[in-house]
């Protein structure tokens, strides 16, 4: 929760600066990596070997997952650009 707040209250620090250029897409091209990895380690520790299983019979449903999740971050990006203008 605090993780979350902090990404929030710094993203709209970003939109609202004047002297940057910073949309939905560039703030998703900068946190993107940084989630990945905050996301993939512990995933690797705790998930990989049960992931490996599902993944290979239903590859469809990760692009499908990837896709839904790609399209919330710029939603949520956008929301929060338009409500602190």
């Amino acid at each position: 929760l605090l993780v979350e707040a902090a990404r929030l209250v710094l993203s709209q620090r970003l939109l609202q600066g004047q002297e940057i250029k910073f949309n939905a897409i560039t703030g998703i091209y900068y946190q993107a990596p940084i989630s990945f990895l905050a996301l993939f380690i512990p995933f690797l520790a705790f998930e990989f070997s049960d992931a490996s299983v599902v993944m290979a019979k239903i590859p469809g449903h990760l692009v499908a997952n990837a896709c839904i999740a790609a399209s919330l971050n710029v939603a949520s990006f956008m929301v929060l650009k338009e409500t602190s203008a």
